[in-house]
């Protein structure tokens, strides 16, 4: 069973998160602590991870995340060209149906739900 829990995800763009810190966790000892940090999208982000599990392992963690990231940035960056947002933008008002990743998906629909609601 992993017993590591992502305590902070500090992106900069979310000030609310800014509130949330390795200070205010309670963790009584039982874990170590283990802090990442980079800039990602434009905005520093940081990783703050809590296991009784090792470096290696908060390491395998951070890694899979830094991954996701970047993932999400490929796709939904609206300053790299050959994002998929940004490919999706070029194609607009041609008439031309464009797949979209499910990641791309969510944000669209969710976005368009928020739209709808704020009429």
């Amino acid at each position: 069973m992993n017993k590591f829990v992502i305590i902070q995800l500090l992106m900069g763009m979310i000030p609310f998160l800014s509130e949330l810190s390795a200070e205010k966790a309670d963790t009584s000892g039982i874990f170590d602590v283990y802090s990442y940090e980079t800039p990602q999208m434009g905005v520093p982000f940081r990783i703050i991870l809590y296991t009784d599990q090792g470096k290696s392992h908060a390491d395998r963690a951070a890694s899979l995340a830094w991954k996701r990231i970047a993932s999400l940035n490929h796709i939904l960056s609206n300053y790299e060209t050959e994002s998929e947002l940004s490919r999706l933008g070029y194609e607009s008002g041609e008439g031309i149906w464009t797949k979209v990743s499910d990641d791309m998906w969510t944000v669209l629909a969710s976005a368009q739900r928020l739209s709808v609601l704020s009429e």
